[in-house]
């Protein structure tokens, strides 16, 4: 998901919790059309313009991270206005956290390598633990031990 695939009327979460709802052409009180997340509650927005594309924000204001870690659909064009909505079944984006792959195993969930060092293209796509060992044991038999280590120390991301 890009900054560019945002629209009106979805609702996004940050790294600190908040919700806010997505304005697209917003006119500002200079006049100039402008792209904002808004919280209605508080009163406040955040201007995407602040945004790199994909959706981590490059300026933060004090401590908290303000990057987009969800991003949901309305159900309804009623709870647009509500920042509180949101619903699992309207999730269409996470963020993607890189772990350890002793976590990423933990999870028995599908994995990959975050940089893929080996010529095994099965690595590029999500796979199971089991299909990974799989690869990485090939690779061990290919005498490409030094992949195989830097693959067990790089970080994983798991669908």
């Amino acid at each position: 998901m890009n900054k560019s695939d945002l629209r009106t009327g979805m609702k996004v979460v940050l790294k600190n919790g908040e919700i806010l709802s997505v304005i697209k052409g917003y006119i500002s009180k200079s006049g100039t059309s402008i792209d904002v997340l808004v919280n209605y509650e508080k009163k406040s927005s955040l201007n995407l313009i602040n945004y790199h594309d994909n959706l981590t924000r490059h300026i933060n204001i004090g401590e908290e991270d303000e990057s987009i870690h969800k991003i949901y659909n309305s159900a309804y064009p009623s709870d647009f206005i509500n920042p509180e909505i949101v619903k699992d079944d309207n999730l269409i984006w996470e963020r993607q956290e890189p772990v350890t792959l002793e976590v990423a195993l933990i999870s028995q969930k599908q994995l990959k390598p975050l940089v893929n060092e080996s010529n095994k293209c099965a690595l590029d796509d999500y796979q199971l633990p089991h299909h990974v060992f799989l690869d990485m044991h090939n690779l061990m038999s290919h005498k490409e031990h030094d992949k195989v280590i830097k693959l067990m120390k790089g970080m994983w991301l798991i669908k």
